[in-house]
């Protein structure tokens, strides 16, 4: 599926980065 690094680089990076505000925004909802 990831042929791409670039690609794959970059959705890791937005993934972590989505996955971190997601955890926040949760958390202060919480």
């Amino acid at each position: 599926m990831f042929n791409f690094k670039k690609d794959k680089d970059g959705y890791w990076k937005w993934f972590a980065g989505n996955l971190a505000s997601a955890m926040k925004g949760r958390g202060k909802a919480i």
